[in-house]
């Protein structure tokens, strides 16, 4: 299995994870809430993590993956979202 594949596009899920939590965010805005502090550091974290699991692993390229590939993805995926 390639892992460093496996890992850049776990890094590239985690960085659409940061930007959906920008909706919360807009939502806190709009009612003046105070939990706008709170999610702002939380999409900084999660997109900042992204990106350097993306750029670390970044040179890792695949035309296609195998299907043990695939299962790595979804499993590693949804333990990081989780």
């Amino acid at each position: 299995m390639r892992w460093r594949y496996i890992i850049n596009v776990v890094g590239v899920l985690t960085i659409f994870l940061g930007l959906t939590m920008i909706v919360p965010l807009v939502v806190g805005l709009y009612f003046n809430d105070q939990s706008v502090i709170p999610i702002l550091k939380s999409i900084g974290i999660t997109i900042c993590s992204g990106f350097l699991l993306h750029i670390s692993f970044r040179k890792a390229k695949a035309e296609f993956i195998s299907q043990r590939e695939g299962i790595a993805i979804v499993a590693v995926g949804w333990t990081v979202v989780g």
